[in-house]
């Protein structure tokens, strides 16, 4: 029996070597394309696992020194991450329409402003085309900017909006798993605690105070509440006033207008803060994680963890902010995908969360038409180059961005960003010798300007702003309420 196995064994090895002679491939090339049999997924269920405002570079697995991500570091191992992963817009709602979509924001009409936006019916969502496959689709988002608020909940049995804090939406996130299991199923929770106010109370609150990265030597001032800007400005319609508004919104240099938790004056209390957010996610990410392996359900189970959108936390004179600046404190976000079949690796090619929505389909053995570009290669291991477009900023010509990881461009064309920025049309990064993109080298003789020629085609054949008028949301009193908690109005 050992004799005929080995002879079995042989043939095969004699078989792939002769396959790749033939096909003058390479054993990684083999490789890849034994990969396709372990990458199909069609009977898998889907979880979506989704933090705000959370920074890819304030994470162990990203490189952070601060351990405030011990059980993702963990399963990140186990799964596919992408180094050099970017949001869509660095805004809650344009995130999650495109995610859902997988269009750009121009597309789905969701831009800018994260409130008052409402997604067109006539856009299809993953849920819908999971729920049309049988599929049982439920969520839980604790952002009241996410969800029926949008009209981000089409296709969900039941999605749930309530302003939990991580330990509430992963208590309720395991009830609703348990309830799912039995059928192929969708389900998403959203983990709101890294947003502002930033007051992870507890243990949490002073866990990072005063450690070796802890730096007390940077004062910001928090404007009169009065002067700080509000969205409740646009709320009579879109874009009404809000021009002349944005004028007089611009934060000067150590000076923060946006909501926060406390009276210190002490930056680095606010990142510690926000750090002991980071770390309360991380723990209870890892009690969800544990409940779906208890479950059973690592088995058969695609799991995506990603971030809507980072973080400003002082880099360019922006304070406890996102959705103003191009930057990758907000821009660059993580993303590790899970599938029980494929072994952990880590892809640096550059992707955007668009990419993920055919990516899902792609696995599950479906197809629909998106703007997103499957990441099937890269998981099986394939490096490729690839070059994203992402979009930020508030005004009505808002800021567009290249970037293949290495090299960023933006394109900056309305003149009150450019004061808050460089004061140019256009800003080019060598992300690799200056990630803090404090040094435009726009102009100067480098390999990175070969993104101003795409910048032009794109904007030139693919890019159409979007012209149907908007619905205007107008909020209960439960939704306020909620909205005011997190800064988002007066």
């Amino acid at each position: 029996m050992e004799k005929k196995l080995r002879v079995r064994i042989l043939l095969a090895c004699g078989l792939a070597v002769l396959l790749a002679v033939f096909l003058k491939l390479n054993w990684g090339e083999i490789g890849y394309l034994m990969g396709y049999a372990d990458y199909s997924c069609q009977d898998c269920n889907v979880i979506l696992i989704s933090v705000d405002a959370l920074r890819a570079d304030h994470m162990g697995m990203y490189g952070y020194g601060r351990d405030t991500t011990p059980y993702l570091d963990g399963f990140s191992e186990k799964a596919v991450l992408f180094e050099n992963a970017y949001t869509p817009w660095p805004k809650t709602t344009p995130s999650f329409a495109s995610f859902f979509t997988g269009l750009h924001p121009y597309k789905t009409g969701i831009e800018r402003i994260t409130l008052y936006q409402w997604l067109d019916e006539d856009l299809v969502l993953l849920p819908e085309i999971l729920k049309a496959q049988g599929y049982s689709t439920g969520g839980l988002v604790t952002n009241p900017s996410a969800g029926n608020m949008s009209n981000l909940d089409q296709g969900f049995d039941f999605l749930l909006t309530r302003g939990y804090n991580a330990r509430g939406a992963t208590k309720y996130a395991v009830k609703d798993l348990k309830r799912l299991d039995g059928g192929r199923f969708l389900y998403w929770v959203h983990y709101i605690d890294p947003h502002t106010p930033y007051s992870p109370g507890g243990e949490y609150q002073t866990m990072y105070m005063n450690d070796r990265h802890y730096n007390g030597s940077i004062e910001v001032k928090i404007c009169p509440k009065d002067k700080r800007f509000s969205l409740q400005l646009v709320s009579g319609g879109w874009p009404n006033d809000y021009e002349k508004q944005r004028k007089g919104s611009i934060n000067s240099p150590d000076v923060t207008c946006t909501v926060v938790s406390g009276k210190t004056k002490v930056l680095g209390d606010y990142i510690a803060r926000y750090d002991g957010e980071v770390r309360k996610t991380d723990d209870q990410i890892g009690v969800l994680l544990d409940e779906i392996g208890e479950m059973g359900l690592m088995e058969n189970s695609i799991i995506v963890i990603w971030a809507d959108h980072g973080e400003d936390l002082g880099e360019h004179s922006s304070y406890f902010q996102h959705g103003r600046l191009a930057y990758n404190p907000s821009l660059k976000v993580p993303l590790m995908i899970y599938h029980p079949r494929l072994k952990g690796r880590r892809v640096k090619s550059a992707v955007n969360l668009i990419d993920v929505f055919p990516t899902l389909l792609d696995m599950l053995g479906l197809e629909y038409p998106s703007d997103g570009e499957s990441l099937k290669p890269l998981m099986l291991g394939k490096e490729e180059d690839r070059v994203v477009f992402s979009s930020a900023g508030y005004a009505i010509d808002y800021q567009k961005i290249l970037t293949d990881g290495r090299w960023k461009l933006i394109k900056v064309p309305d003149e009150i960003d450019r004061q808050i920025m460089t004061g140019g049309e256009y800003e080019l990064y060598d992300l690799k010798n200056d990630p803090g993109e404090a040094r435009n080298i726009y102009g100067m003789p480098t390999e990175g300007m070969y993104l101003k020629p795409l910048m032009d085609r794109f904007l030139e054949e693919e890019y159409r702003p979007y012209d149907r008028d908007r619905k205007v949301v107008q909020y209960g009193a439960e939704t306020a309420e909620d909205l005011k908690s997190l800064g988002y109005i007066n």
